[in-house]
């Protein structure tokens, strides 16, 4: 790999949770308040990648696929963005179109996730996911309040 392509990655790891970090302490300092530590974004992405998952017996394999192939589309489509050099690591012609494909790529999986989840949960409790909701008996009328015009109607 080339040097400018690792320092256009480093970049794009870095510096997303380090921006968030100085819009919370402009935030914090303007609200009167200290805030959180400079390093805590960092500290809670740690901690995150420690943890395990934990899947459903109903997920497929787009669920488990959604979170790898959103962060693969979101660093496949920050390679196509000139950061640190006036060329992109990968370019050609259409970027733009690249770009744009890449994200919904991402959101695609996302969305395709949450739907095959549902689909088989729907199918495992025998299809009590789908049945519509009834809707809630009207209220009875009491003597303690004074029903309006369309209550007295259905009071009678």
């Amino acid at each position: 790999m080339m040097p400018g392509v690792v320092l256009h990655v480093a970049f794009l790891v870095v510096l997303p949770p380090l921006f968030r970090r100085v819009i919370a302490k402009v935030k914090a300092w303007f609200a009167g308040r200290k805030g959180a530590p400079f390093w805590q974004p960092y500290c809670d992405l740690f901690t995150l990648v420690r943890k395990g998952a934990v899947y459903s017996h109903t997920t497929t394999w787009v669920f488990r696929a959604g979170p790898l192939v959103g962060l693969a589309s979101v660093l496949a489509a920050g390679l196509v963005l000139p950061l640190t050099t006036a060329r992109a690591p990968l370019t050609g012609p259409g970027d733009l179109i690249v770009f744009a494909y890449l994200l919904g790529l991402g959101r695609f999986f996302h969305h395709g996730g949450g739907r095959s989840t549902r689909a088989r949960a729907s199918r495992a409790w025998g299809q009590a996911a789908r049945r519509p909701l009834r809707p809630s008996p009207s209220p009875p009328c009491s003597s303690r309040c004074s029903p309006s015009a369309s209550t007295r109607a259905r009071c009678r």
